[in-house]
């Protein structure tokens, strides 16, 4: 948490880490973005093997394989190494990706046909480390559209609350709710909620948690070339790390990184 709160510039940051709203969700963003690329987007095919050498690159999927100069690896460490790799990573790099796992975090979405707490001067959000809902926030896009709350469960509360079944989830999210918020929470016009820890390409959210001492044994590895492999993604961030930021900002570094390598290169070319 030291390390993350110092790539966020400090504990005043919080405040405004997350003060701005996208409406239509953060993914528009992902989707607007691939309009520019999409006939180099592949979806459904997941990467199984990876072979480097001095000479290149080759990435394998079950449907085909690419050859490159160099792969960027823009993955949670703790996926990346369920990709199969020729040669083998060193030691460092695996025993990196055995001790910085994924967080635990359950989403919520309940609503309602209006953003009721406002008419009760309530702001919609919530901070309770006792659980099982840890947080909430108000996503209500419109003034005039139905109401949105945004439940989390964090950590132990949200291991806890993936066992359960969806039924009975729902039963203890709307629970904490109404607590929270009075009668009105009970009775949403739609309640959706996705555990992160059990999506098959997450396994959990939102970022990696390294133990303690991880970091200061295995940290450089994080973003340290492995020939001709790359690594990104908002772990490796040096700049709001686990955050959307972060992931921009870790991508750009590794491309200048292959840039560099790619001049080191014909640097070096009779």
């Amino acid at each position: 948490m030291a390390h993350q709160l110092k790539t966020m510039g400090g504990t005043g940051s919080l405040e405004t880490a997350e003060q701005d709203f996208m409406v239509g969700g953060a993914g528009q963003l992902a989707k607007q973005l691939m309009v520019e690329i999409s006939d180099c987007v592949y979806l459904g095919e997941p990467v199984q093997h990876i072979a480097h050498s001095a000479e290149g690159v080759s990435v394998v999927t079950e449907q085909r394989a690419w050859q490159a100069f160099a792969v960027i690896v823009a993955m949670p460490p703790a996926l990346a190494a369920r990709i199969t790799y020729n040669p083998i990573l060193p030691a460092l790099r695996d025993g990196l990706t055995q001790r910085i796992g994924q967080g635990a975090v359950i989403k919520c979405l309940c609503m309602y046909e209006h953003p009721f707490w406002r008419e009760d001067g309530l702001s919609g959000a919530l901070l309770d480390a006792t659980g099982p809902i840890t947080a909430t926030l108000d996503g209500t896009a419109s003034t005039d559209g139905p109401g949105v709350l945004v439940a989390l469960a964090t950590g132990t509360h949200a291991r806890t609350l993936g066992t359960k079944r969806p039924a009975r989830r729902r039963e203890v999210v709307l629970d904490a709710l109404t607590r929270a918020f009075g009668p009105a929470a009970a009775q949403p016009m739609a309640y959706l909620d996705h555990d992160w820890s059990a999506d098959e390409w997450a396994r959990g959210g939102y970022g990696a948690i390294p133990a303690p001492g991880v970091l200061s044994e295995f940290g450089p590895m994080l973003t340290a070339p492995i020939g001709r492999i790359f690594w990104a993604g908002t772990e490796t961030a040096s700049a709001w790390r686990n955050y959307m930021e972060g992931a921009l900002e870790s991508g750009e570094r590794a491309a200048h990184q292959v840039a560099s390598h790619l001049d080191a290169k014909a640097e070096t070319r009779p």
